[in-house]
């Protein structure tokens, strides 16, 4: 799946106002229903991060201060976590939420 689509699809969601999570969320409700594909993707807006992982893996690790969120672990840091496939991932400086995404 081209990129610059799956963008396109999230960012009309964001420019109608919903927040980051809900815009990744629709653009994988929409491809989903063509066929689907490896989804997984991120988004920012400078204070917080929202992901989908949907057949490409992501690994979060949180500590007091910062939140990374990466395709893959890079150091060797016990605090990696994978997040699991099909799921939504939100964080910020308060902390990490990984929810399942409705079927």
């Amino acid at each position: 799946m081209d990129s610059a689509l799956l963008f396109g699809l999230a960012a009309s969601r964001w420019s109608a106002g919903a927040g980051l999570a809900a815009g990744l969320f629709g653009m994988a409700e929409d491809v989903i229903q063509v066929g689907g594909g490896r989804l997984t993707s991120l988004a920012v807006d400078g204070t917080r991060i929202a992901g989908i992982c949907i057949g490409e893996p992501l690994f979060v690790r949180a500590s007091d201060d910062s939140v990374v969120v990466t395709s893959e672990p890079y150091d060797d840091d016990p605090g990696w976590t994978e997040v699991p496939d099909r799921t939504l991932i939100e964080a910020d400086l308060r902390g990490v939420t990984i929810s399942p995404l409705p079927t």
